[in-house]
């Protein structure tokens, strides 16, 4: 049996940038976005950014954690 996989996108990602996350935050993780080299990047950065939860702090821990994201 197949698991679904959703499909992300980076306007997806700028959307939940906006949503969650303070305007003077949006230029650094934009930044932080950028350095990272995963597979399947859009939708990594997207679960990154809801564990998150609008804290920049825990957005740079999940980032960190980032590598092993794209399997689960």
């Amino acid at each position: 049996m197949e698991q679904f996989v959703p499909q992300v996108s980076d306007t997806d990602v700028e959307r939940i940038i906006q949503r969650d996350f303070p305007q003077d935050e949006h230029e650094e993780i934009r930044g932080l976005i950028r350095t990272l080299e995963v597979r399947e990047k859009p939708r990594v950065v997207l679960a990154c950014l809801k564990n998150a939860a609008g804290d920049i702090t825990k957005f740079k821990y999940y980032l960190s954690e980032a590598s092993g994201y794209y399997r689960e």
